[in-house]
């Protein structure tokens, strides 16, 4: 979906957040954004909701939190 960032902390944790996005919430979230954000929104756009989304799992992960506060944090994130 969105850019894949290269930084090495997302790298490092590209299988968990992998596994929170599949997360049904988060991908119903997604698709949400997909269908009903306008175009008009050039920067605040599905693609950027999934960056941060990735970016706060990675963060969340270094902080060691458990899957479920990362699910949450995902869920935030991907509302944002």
């Amino acid at each position: 979906m969105g850019l894949t960032l290269q930084l090495p902390v997302y790298e490092k944790h590209k299988p968990r957040i992998d596994r929170v996005k599949r997360d049904p919430v988060i991908v119903s979230i997604s698709a949400m954004l997909e269908t009903h954000l306008g175009i008009e929104l050039s920067y605040h756009s599905a693609d950027h909701s999934d960056d941060v989304t990735g970016t706060v799992i990675a963060l969340g992960s270094c902080d060691g939190l458990s899957d479920h506060k990362l699910l949450l944090l995902g869920i935030a994130a991907a509302y944002h």
